[in-house]
């Protein structure tokens, strides 16, 4: 089947179908029925969007307390900051 200018067939649908145009970096999921992020593809394949996320076993405990010190040194200089403390209690309960 021969489809007109700006269409695309679809052979799930056998019909022409408006062709979409998304923006770089993404992609459209005919499943989904949705323009979708395109996962980088450089980086390990193991099906996990977070891949470059630090495993636990490794992270450092010393950045966590450098964390800490710099979160508190924030609420201690801007105690009326409502907007830092509603999103810390957001994050962490």
């Amino acid at each position: 089947m021969a489809c007109g200018p700006g269409t695309v067939y679809n052979s799930i649908t056998n019909q022409c179908e408006t062709a979409m145009t998304f923006a770089l970096g993404t992609f459209y999921n005919s499943i989904a029925n949705q323009c979708e992020i395109a996962c980088d593809q450089s980086g390990p394949r193991d099906g996990r969007r977070m891949a470059t996320e630090v495993p636990i076993e490794i992270a450092d405990p010393a950045d966590d307390a450098h964390i800490l010190a710099v979160v508190s040194s924030h609420l201690e200089k801007h105690p009326e900051d409502e907007e830092f403390r509603l999103r810390l209690k957001q994050l962490f309960g």
